[in-house]
């Protein structure tokens, strides 16, 4: 593909189970721009196409530092594309968390890690306020690679993209399209594919299917999906962070994997990977001050976009090229309180103890007669 309405494309840069992506430039005023090209098996749909045009302004309208910003919508050649700002180096190359991590060692140090997350929670906690649809605005599709990297005057920042799209295609049709890319990849002869090639395919399909809340999981949930299911892959995304690997089945303690961390990384995750989502955090900024230094002891309705952007404006300010750790005070904790429930034995007497209201009897004077 040379040419797509007005955007010259310069080259292919990704491609996922539902688009792909080109960097391409403005033919007129000379301006580079990330091109997602949406297949034929859901442009052919037209109770997409109604949705999709429905909601797409919503979606453009979101102004957050971490979130990749929408500029247009665009149909030509047969084709709708979304034109979006381009999160690319100076090579016009993606660096997405999954890359930076493999090129980094995987190795963050605390400040890094709080780095990172208070951008992602701050994105989520902007999103998570906007009406869209028939409730408030989510991801549903949080996963290493659409977690964006990029440089700054304040340091590093993350980006956040494709926000609200598993909404509009539907979770059923994004779980299914994994699984068919999936069990299509492993089908091919290893000769026309390569064994490397199908060990990245399952690879990738594994370490989106982690990100995925209980409740995802579930074609036949009764839950609706809401902001509490990006809660959970938060939750998903700080222990990866910390641990190296996916919290499956009956896993370890993050910390154990960080024994110099010194806030309290266990309680956050505990809290966000809650299989009942009304048990998990509503805001995750919030949820992050609260729990790492329990000290937080107000109302989460009072929660204020702007006071927690300025939050994570501050956090950027810190260079982010493995920084010298200052000691951090041990602070002195809460033992945290144990109720216990006793069951009566088998001796206890469960008859239930009945007052009966007293009853004054009226008074009569003695008959004259």
């Amino acid at each position: 593909m040379e040419k797509l309405g007005d955007y010259n494309v310069i080259k292919e840069i990704g491609s996922g189970p539902f688009a792909k992506v080109y960097l391409a430039e403005h033919q007129f005023i000379k301006k580079q721009f990330v091109l997602k090209v949406l297949p034929e098996e859901l442009t052919s749909d037209s109770e997409f196409i109604e949705r999709f045009e429905k909601s797409i302004g919503q979606l453009a309208g979101l102004d957050h530092p971490s979130i990749v910003k929408i500029h247009n919508i665009s149909h030509a050649d047969g084709a709708y594309f979304i034109v979006m700002d381009p999160v690319v180096d100076s090579v016009g190359e993606t660096m997405n968390l999954d890359r930076f991590l493999d090129l980094k060692g995987k190795v963050l140090s605390e400040s890094e890690l709080e780095n990172i997350l208070m951008q992602v929670a701050s994105a989520f906690d902007y999103a998570h306020m906007i009406p869209f649809e028939k409730s408030y605005l989510m991801h549903g599709g949080l996963k290493l690679s659409n977690i964006l990297i990029g440089k700054t005057e304040k340091g590093l920042r993350v980006y956040l993209s494709d926000f609200g799209f598993t909404n509009l295609i539907g979770e059923g049709k994004v779980l299914l399209r994994s699984y068919k890319n999936l069990t299509d990849a492993m089908a091919v002869n290893e000769d026309n594919l390569g064994s490397e090639r199908k060990h990245q395919l399952y690879r990738s399909y594994l370490r989106n299917f982690a990100f995925l809340a209980p409740e995802q999981k579930r074609f036949a949930s009764a839950l609706s999906l809401d902001a509490k299911t990006d809660t959970f892959a938060f939750g998903v995304l700080a222990y990866y962070l910390i641990a190296k690997e996916f919290p499956e089945g009956c896993f370890n303690s993050a910390q154990d994997s960080a024994p110099e961390f010194k806030l309290n990384w266990d309680m956050l995750i505990s809290r966000c990977l809650q299989k009942d989502p009304l048990k998990r955090p509503t805001y995750l900024i919030r949820a992050m001050e609260e729990f790492l230094r329990k000290e937080s002891s107000e109302d989460v309705s009072t929660f204020s976009w702007k006071e927690a952007s300025e939050k994570v404006e501050s956090k950027m300010q810190m260079s982010f090229a493995f920084p010298t750790e200052k000691p951090v005070q041990e602070e002195k904790k809460e033992e945290p309180k144990y109720f216990a429930f006793h069951p009566p034995s088998e001796d206890d007497s469960l008859k239930p103890l009945l007052n009966p209201p007293q009853i004054d009897r009226p008074t009569y004077e003695p008959d004259p007669g």
